[in-house]
Order: C-alpha cells, then sequence, then structure tokens
C-alpha cells in the first residue's frame, strides 16, 4: 500500500461509567491547562492499521514534528520513506528531492489537516466543532473520545480515542468498515524553535 493510501486511512480520518456533561467540560479544561504547550514537539511514533480483509496488520514507524502555528511534518521512515506536511492549506507530499508535490484533491482536505493537527495538542475546542467530546481519567491521566457528529465523518469511523498525559501518548481510530488504527507516541520532547531542515519542509508548499 502506498504512503500515500496509509497516511489518508489515518487521517480522513480517537466510561467505565457516565460521567456527567459538567464534569467532562471541567476535565476538558484540565487536559488543555495540562498539556506540553511548547512551540515544538518532536516524537517517534508506530501506526498499525488492521484491516479485517488481511491476515496481518499494516505498520508504519518513522518521526513528526508539530510547530505550533505552522503545521507538522510527518515522516515514515519504515517500510519505506515518505514525508508530508499537513497545514492550513490541507496535506502536501514532498518527495526525495525536496520537492513539494501537487496537494491530494480529497474534498474537505483543509478540514481533515486541521482535525489531525488538533489532536496533538490537543485543542479540544476545536475538535467539538466534529465531535462529541467525552473526557475520562483526570489531569494525570486521560482519555478524549471522539463520536463524529457530521454524516460524511460518520461514514469513515466510529469514533476516535486519545490518551495522554503531559504529552499524546497514543490515538485509536475505530473506523465504520470494521478496520482501526491505532498510532503510539515516544520520546516525545519540547523545543522552542524548529531545526533548519523542518523550518525548510514546513514551507514547501
Amino acid at each position: 500500500m502506498s504512503g500515500k493510501l496509509t497516511l489518508s486511512a489515518f487521517v480522513i480520518f480517537c466510561l467505565s461509567a457516565f460521567v456527567p456533561l459538567a464534569h467532562a467540560q471541567d476535565l476538558a479544561s484540565q487536559i488543555v491547562a495540562g498539556v506540553s504547550r511548547a512551540p515544538v514537539l518532536r516524537a517517534e511514533f508506530t501506526q498499525i492499521k488492521t484491516i479485517a480483509a488481511l491476515t496481518r496488520p499494516l505498520v508504519t514507524s518513522g518521526r513528526f514534528t508539530y510547530v505550533r502555528g505552522q503545521g507538522l511534518l510527518w515522516r515514515i521512515e519504515q517500510p519505506y520513506r515518505a514525508t508530508y506536511v499537513l497545514n492550513e492549506q490541507g496535506i502536501v507530499e514532498i518527495g526525495d528531492n525536496g520537492v513539494a508535490r501537487a496537494p491530494t484533491a480529497a474534498p474537505g482536505l483543509q478540514h481533515v489537516s486541521r482535525i489531525f493537527r488538533a489532536l496533538f495538542e490537543p485543542d479540544v475546542a476545536l475538535l467539538q466543532q466534529y465531535f462529541d467530546t467525552t473526557a475520562n481519567g483526570d489531569a494525570a491521566r486521560w482519555e478524549l473520545v471522539l463520536t463524529p457528529q457530521q454524516a460524511a465523518l460518520r461514514h469513515v469511523f466510529k469514533n476516535v480515542r486519545i490518551h495522554g498525559a503531559r504529552f499524546v501518548d497514543d490515538v485509536k481510530l475505530d473506523e465504520a468498515n470494521g478496520d482501526f488504527t491505532v498510532i503510539r507516541f515516544r520520546r516525545t520532547q519540547e523545543a522552542a524553535t524548529p531545526d533548519d531542515d523542518e523550518q525548510r519542509l514546513l514551507r514547501r508548499q
């Protein structure tokens, strides 16, 4: 499967007892207050996509860099190499020669990019424009459960579950067709500014 298809499957695009609405809203506010607000976040990721028709899951791994106010770099390193820039304009693939390829012309791609980037804040207010949001746990170890509000999103997946503390630790997407994707993050680091290579890639349009 190509890198573009694998990323698209991800981005077009996660209570053991009932949590009262007022408590859930208060917890969501605590989550926002407790997560890292560093200008730059870097981490390694492993993405595992389980497809009902396949006997083995599709596994990719690599690195991502989130630069607040500019966008997100998603760099797949295994089992192939691919680089994507997600920003307000949508999603752009960067070729091996460093040249930006034409953006994918999928409907609503700017919204998809915005949602994807909001997962890393997590930007609860923005996510609530697209999802019904339930917060579980506490500020030290939390879960956000996102249920799509819009019919177009409900045709793609059932819900999104995000777990974390100071950083997002993992994201699980339960898709409407029975497939699911889990993305785990490790070695998350904060920085004040992007490096020269990251800045160069983020400027590619």
